[in-house]
């Protein structure tokens, strides 16, 4: 449910993420997972009751507003290029060989993808599954007011784990 925080009002993040870590009693194993989140996209809570800032402040990963105006197209256009070039890579740290084959198999492919635009050849859809959940977030995200904290939160994680 942690990730269903992106989808909330970027004034309401830390008093969600809060009443998260209250109100649920996530795995000790989880710990760990809690602290990255809290300490690199939250803030970590300061002794004065302030919280630092995050490593990425709050407008730069939330999708509240895009998922209200169904403007998923960021997003989507970074999975269909990283999925693919991270299968290519089949590791983290690839050598420098092997990634210079494969970010020059990128270039020759993005070529080929910019000529077919060029000479008037659609482009493949999105899957009709990628199209509903995203619609779907769209109706949570509209009724963000109407549902409590925990209900929201647990609709949006239902979704993004589909």
């Amino acid at each position: 449910m942690i990730a269903a925080i992106a989808f909330v009002p970027v004034s309401d993040v830390v008093s969600y993420f809060e009443y998260l870590i209250d109100n649920i009693d996530f795995p000790k194993e989880a710990q760990p997972i809690v602290d990255y989140v809290e300490d690199t996209w939250i803030g970590r809570p300061t002794h004065r009751l302030r919280r630092r800032p995050p490593c990425y402040d709050h407008g730069i990963w939330n999708c509240f507003d895009a998922a209200k105006q169904y403007d998923f197209k960021l997003n989507d256009a970074c999975k269909r290029w990283y999925l693919p070039f991270s299968e290519l890579m089949g590791r983290s740290y690839p050598y420098k060989w092997k990634l210079f084959e494969i970010i020059k198999y990128e270039q020759e492919r993005n070529e080929a993808i910019i000529e077919q635009c060029i000479s008037g050849t659609e482009i493949p859809r999105k899957k009709r599954k990628h199209n509903d959940i995203e619609l779907r977030i769209q109706t949570i995200v509209t009724d963000f007011e109407n549902l409590g904290i925990l209900d929201y939160l647990r609709e949006i994680a239902h979704y993004l784990s589909v």
